[in-house]
């Protein structure tokens, strides 16, 4: 009787008869023509009162070899390492499936030991280990793994592959495994967006753009980071990942925008310097116009606080308080005075 499991048991047998400086010699893409060829050999030594069709895929098409036999399309996805038992495996996405294949194995060919080369073969639903990101999501191959991402995350690999987003299925997974430090800003996309799951396609570097576009980009970092008025070490991270998430601009002086050194004078009181942009009722009045014209949801998310509908621009400033009296290099009295003649309290 016909089964893939013993189909490639078969192949990895032959194979270990090889020549191992043969097999080391034709790693990568080139592993996919042997094994074919072994499959070949095996199916005409063994299976010969069998109908079975095998075609050797590669390229650009997921998986590398293809195998009919009893009205069922079976995939056979060929990997090799030479430092053990693990790789990076395709797209979650597997938009270049072949059409009609519903189950896939992956071959891999262990190169660690040259003179001894080592074969196994699972399911490729029992060795994907994880996600990663590289410029898109992919999986992660492990043949020894013990607990899969599919154990992990709940799911089944099934579901995933016919899924029209599947990233949405291991979303929460990733932010457990990173415990909220990370910003999963790739899965926020429309899955029907063609760069869904790739994250923004230009990335800008601050320095570059126009000196008005600086300032506008400055008013709404402080309209929505009011952290930015603190003296916290840690004010400038979600920022970093907002401008690269929302905008692709980075910045490599961002420090240095936002906390330039020295000290001047403020109301007769000597202030962080920094401090002068955020002190300008023109600078004031552009935030106060940010924050109205932003939606409420979209504030009470990145502020991490609810509020009224009518309420934004003063739950800005009850933010912004908060962080300069919080501020041991801001004298209070200078923040009061600023509560006098902004109108803010």
């Amino acid at each position: 009787m016909f089964s893939v499991e013993s189909m490639m048991e078969q192949c990895a047998f032959e194979l270990s008869e090889m020549e191992p400086s043969f097999l080391f010699d034709n790693q990568g893409s080139k592993f996919e023509r042997v094994l074919y060829d072994t499959a070949i050999k095996v199916r005409d030594k063994f299976y010969q009162g069998f109908s079975i069709q095998i075609e050797l895929v590669s390229g650009q098409k997921f998986p590398d070899i293809v195998i009919n036999c009893q009205d069922q399309k079976i995939g056979i996805e060929v990997k090799t390492s030479k430092s053990g038992w693990k790789t990076l495996g395709g797209s979650i996405f597997e938009s270049t499936r072949v059409d009609g294949v519903e189950d896939v194995y992956v071959f891999f060919a262990n190169f660690e030991d040259k003179k001894n080369p080592q074969f196994k073969y699972l399911n490729m639903e029992e060795c994907i280990s994880d996600v990663v990101i590289t410029h898109k999501p992919r999986y992660a191959i492990d043949m020894e793994v013990e607990n899969t991402l599919f154990d992990k995350a709940s799911i089944k690999y099934d579901a995933m592959r016919k899924s029209e987003a599947p990233f949405k299925l291991v979303r929460q997974y990733l932010l457990d495994k990173h415990e909220g430090s990370v910003d999963l800003w790739w899965t926020d996309n429309d899955p029907n967006d063609k760069d869904y799951g790739q994250g923004p396609q230009v990335i800008k570097l601050l320095n570059n753009l126009p000196k008005k576009t600086q300032e506008l980009v400055k008013i709404e970092a402080y309209a929505l980071f009011p952290e930015l008025l603190s003296n916290k070490t840690t004010k400038y991270q979600n920022l970093v990942v907002y401008l690269a998430k929302q905008k692709g601009i980075v910045d490599a002086s961002l420090r240095d925008r936002f906390s330039a050194g020295g000290r001047v004078l403020i109301g007769g009181i000597k202030s962080p310097k920094y401090l002068e942009f955020i002190f300008s009722k023109d600078n004031l009045e552009a935030i106060r116009s940010f924050v109205e014209l932003s939606d409420t949801s979209f504030l009470q998310k990145i502020w991490g606080v609810s509020f009224p509908e009518g309420k934004k621009f003063e739950t800005w400033k009850k933010l912004a308080l908060a962080e300069l009296f919080g501020n041991n290099q801001v004298d209070d009295n200078i923040v009061r005075e600023m509560e006098k003649e902004y109108n803010i309290s």
